[in-house]
């Protein structure tokens, strides 16, 4: 998922030189004068995702960011705790820079949309289940909006997990179709894993920084 979301959200909004959507902090390179300019130091509420909250910093100072073409690789979370543990903290984060971040609101209202997005997942699960055992009709629109909101959500799945197959080199076309059809079978899985993590920072939010294993 995370890899999809660098190719569609992220690289439109670099092609842009905007970073409304904040930013994934393993994949930056800043000059260093405009580190000293903007500063990484912002408290504890611009600790949890420094990242996004030195984005904003960054737009309120006129400055721009460039996607740049190549590949970086990183190690995902390796157990489901630390994958709950991490979206929780990230979830955390974004609010905090919604809310708490010093640049005036047009700036925020991108994370703060998303986010507060992210937070309806719990209760669209459980829409979800409910209505696959008690079905009802819903109007026309509804079922675009919600069909649409599926396939994106499919091939932002499926897009990482064609360039993580390229990366490394799994080419034959058996092994990635066993790899798509398990990718996709598998969605409500990691479906209900989001909308835990997002359920555990509603419940039981936590101070400080997780530091998960990768």
């Amino acid at each position: 998922m995370r890899t999809g979301d660098d190719f569609a959200r992220f690289h439109f909004q670099h092609k842009l030189g905007r970073t409304v959507f904040g930013l994934h902090g393993s994949y930056i390179v800043v000059r260093n004068d405009v580190e000293k300019s903007v500063g990484f130091d912002f408290g504890p509420h611009g600790s949890i995702t420094e990242d996004a909250f030195w984005a904003l910093k960054l737009m309120e100072a006129g400055g721009r960011a460039r996607w740049v073409d190549g590949y970086l690789e990183e190690q995902s979370t390796q157990s489901v705790g630390d994958f709950l543990r991490q979206r929780r903290r990230w979830y955390q984060g974004l609010m905090k820079v919604a809310i708490h971040a010093p640049v005036k609101l047009r700036w925020r209202l991108a994370i703060g949309a998303n986010t507060m997005l992210w937070t309806l997942a719990p209760f669209a699960v459980l829409y979800t289940i409910v209505h696959f055992f008690y079905g009802f009709e819903i109007q026309p629109w509804v079922r675009a909006l919600a069909n649409f909101s599926f396939a994106s959500f499919v091939t932002l799945y499926l897009t990482g997990l064609k360039a993580n197959l390229d990366e490394h080199g799994i080419t034959g076309w058996l092994a990635r179709s066993a790899w798509t059809a398990v990718q996709v079978v598998l969605l409500p899985v990691f479906s209900a894993m989001e909308a835990t993590a997002v359920m555990m920072a509603l419940l039981k939010p936590v101070n400080g920084f997780h530091v998960v294993k990768k």
